[in-house]
């Protein structure tokens, strides 16, 4: 795939965004580049170029374009249909249904793209310590968690229940941490990691 450009900074952040839908490109902060290592860099790079790749931005705007609608179409006058014949909750189920899927699938893209770096990057010691530098944006917090402590914040957010609960849940474009290193480890221990990263490693 062509090269994207890419934009430098300045922020607080540790991060790298791919933007751009007919036009690609890398938004990377400056503090990323002084606090991250080769091979987290490699990592994080990797992630977004797939996002890239495999058209994940383009579907992530339609599916915000599509949110936004169903928020406007209760608001415009003579066009509320929903509200006409099924009342508001209809009108707010419908774009609570469309608004679980939506997330639902912003979570499968983040985990494909960073399973593919993972297999990439060949060493789940960097892609770990790069998605926990992404979240913390802190060397020091990020070197003193306990991997198995971290993800045993799993079973203790999913017994949080209600509709505020699940609401905060979906609204989370990218996953919890704990969901993502979970998810991580799943991956570099099954068959498919095993796969891909071998097809990696012959190319």
């Amino acid at each position: 795939m062509p090269i994207p450009q890419a934009f430098i900074y300045d922020s607080y952040e540790c991060v790298v965004d791919s933007e751009g839908i007919k036009i690609p490109r890398l938004e990377i902060s400056a503090r990323f580049i002084k606090e991250f290592t080769t091979k987290e860099i490699t990592h994080t790079l990797a992630k977004e170029m797939y996002h890239i790749r495999v058209g994940h931005i383009y579907y992530e705007v339609m599916a915000e374009k599509i949110m936004d609608l169903f928020n406007a179409v209760p608001n415009l006058p003579g066009i509320n249909i929903l509200k006409q014949f099924g009342g508001a909750f209809v009108a707010q189920g419908a774009n609570f249904h469309f608004r679980s899927l939506a997330f639902k699938w912003f979570s499968c893209a983040c985990f494909s793209a960073e399973n593919f770096a993972i297999a990439y990057t060949n060493n789940i010691e960097s892609s770990i310590s790069a998605t926990l530098m992404g979240i913390f944006n802190e060397r020091i917090l990020v070197d003193s968690i306990n991997i198995k402590d971290y993800l045993e914040q799993i079973p203790k957010i999913e017994s949080c229940i209600g509709p505020a609960a699940t609401l905060e849940i979906i609204n989370e474009v990218i996953p919890y941490g704990p969901y993502r290193i979970d998810n991580m480890l799943k991956f570099v221990m099954s068959e498919k990691g095993r796969k891909l990263y071998n097809f990696l490693k012959r190319s």
